[in-house]
This record gives C-alpha cells, sequence and structure tokens, in this order.
C-alpha cells in the first residue's frame, strides 16, 4: 500500500521525468541583500525549489546585517496589517485573485500581492532531530534515515545548536527538525525528494486545548526534487541534506544575531 504522500511525490517525479514545471510563486521578503555583486536575488521562495528542471540548485535565503527595525519600517505600511514586534499579525483584502503565499511564516500585503518570510526570532538552540526514508514496498535505498540523523546532528552541533529539545516532563519534544525524504528508483538511477521541516509548539485562537495536549506546526521548511545515477546517490543525497540543514542554519543564525543586537542597544 503507497501512502497519499507518497503518491503526491509519484505524481511530482512523473512530472519531471516528462518535462520540467515551472510554477510561479507569492514574492518572498527578503530580511537581506546579496552579500556581494555576484549574488542573485529571487522572488520565489527559497524554502522550496520550483522549478525541478534545475535539480542541482536550490534556492538559498541569503545573509545580511540588517536589522529587524528596518524591516518593519519598509513594510508598516502595507495594505491591512497591523506589525507587532516584527511579525506581520493581520492580514485581509478584497481580492479575490491572489496567489497565496503557501510557506511558513509571516505574510502581509505589498502592491497589491501577497508577500512573506520565515521567522526565527527567538527560537531556541536545543532543537530535537528526526529523519524518515519513504519509498514503495518493493524498493530500498542504498542509505538509513539513521545515517542521515547523526549527519544532521553533526552540522548541528558544529553550529552550536544542541540536537535535543530542552522540553519539560509531559510535553513533546519541540522544537524538532525534520528531515523527510522522498525516494524512487528508474532505471537510470534515483528521483528523490529532500524537505526540511521545522515543528514547534503553536497557539490557534479558534482553540483551547486541554492540559496534557499541544498544537505543532511547521515553522520552516524547505525541499527540492533531483536525480541521479545509482552509482552517485548517496553522495549526493547527502549533499542535499547538507544543503538543507545548512539553509536553515543559516536563517537561524541571522535571527540569533539579530537577537544579540536588540539585547546590546
Amino acid at each position: 500500500m503507497i501512502s497519499k504522500r507518497f503518491q503526491s511525490f509519484l505524481l511530482l517525479s512523473s512530472l519531471l521525468i516528462s518535462k520540467p514545471v515551472f510554477c510561479e510563486m507569492p514574492q518572498r521578503i527578503n530580511f537581506s541583500t546579496p552579500s556581494s555583486s555576484n549574488s542573485k536575488t529571487t522572488n520565489q521562495p527559497s524554502g522550496r525549489n520550483t522549478n525541478p528542471g534545475n535539480m542541482s540548485n536550490p534556492g538559498n535565503a541569503g545573509t545580511n546585517n540588517s536589522s529587524l527595525n528596518k524591516f518593519r519600517d519598509k513594510y508598516a505600511q502595507l495594505k491591512n496589517q497591523s506589525v507587532d514586534d516584527g511579525t506581520i499579525t493581520q492580514m485581509a483584502s478584497s481580492e479575490s485573485d491572489l496567489i497565496p503565499y503557501a510557506f511558513p511564516g509571516i505574510v502581509g500585503f505589498k502592491d497589491g500581492r501577497l508577500v512573506g518570510s520565515d521567522h526565527l526570532l527567538n527560537l531556541s538552540d536545543h532543537i530535537s532531530v528526526f529523519a524518515e526514508i519513504s519509498l514503495p514496498d518493493n524498493q530500498k535505498a542504498p542509505v538509513t534515515a539513521k545515517e542521515i540523523e547523526e549527519r544532521v546532528r553533526e552540522i548541528f552541533q558544529k553550529n552550536n545548536i544542541v540536537p535535543r529539545s530542552d522540553a519539560s516532563a509531559g510535553k513533546p519534544n519541540l522544537p524538532f527538525f525534520h528531515i523527510l525524504v522522498f525516494v524512487f528508483s528508474i532505471p537510470e538511477g534515483y528521483i528523490y525528494n529532500v524537505s526540511g521541516r521545522l515543528f514547534e509548539e503553536v497557539t490557534l485562537p479558534r482553540i483551547n486545548l486541554p492540559d496534557g495536549l499541544t498544537m505543532q506546526a511547521i515553522t520552516w521548511d524547505r525541499e527540492g526534487l533531483r536525480a541521479s545515477s545509482k552509482q552517485t546517490f548517496k553522495d549526493e543525497l547527502f549533499e542535499s541534506v547538507d544543503e538543507t540543514v545548512n539553509s536553515f542554519i543559516e536563517r537561524f543564525k541571522f535571527f540569533s544575531n539579530i537577537k544579540a543586537t536588540q539585547q546590546n542597544n
């Protein structure tokens, strides 16, 4: 039996095999500017590689030294929004043909369209790690979830992130970083998708949860669909995992620097 989420992956794979698919995405607010004259910006959200035809170079979030206050000042006049501590907290419009910003993070309006970004301010430096590989029942992958978990933990530790949550007793291990890998074998090699997702505890105003229950949600993600030969699959998969994790690390450090600047002022 193939799960529903793997059926979705197979659909993406079939599109990739037949021809590249290009998706127009809502604009992403960049907290930063390019770090060099050779850097390029994109209007596609950096959380996902939306061009399956270019599988070797997923987008990245970029780095900079700008402050959160600059972001607040720049977007404080967005239509139908309120800004509280750097987060766009309200969104309303009579527009019926807007493309949704279908990524975790903060959203608002600019020039009649939705814009958004991730927001990792005040994220704990204790983050659990969990890896999962999903593939058809009759196929095997030359890599294990344990290998991927160990690789992610090593990257976290090198960047001063403790790969375990500091949740109290009786609470789920949040936040946690989830690497989900879909793998499908084809005669030429493998098609695979690497997704990195941060899960955190969230509060929804529509729900009053009783004691002992926690609402969790994805607050950051990045994914990319790729293909490789059987000979290079493991190395290229590890490279994809590293890129995904390092993209998260880059954003984590960016917001950590903002927090440090705020505390020093």
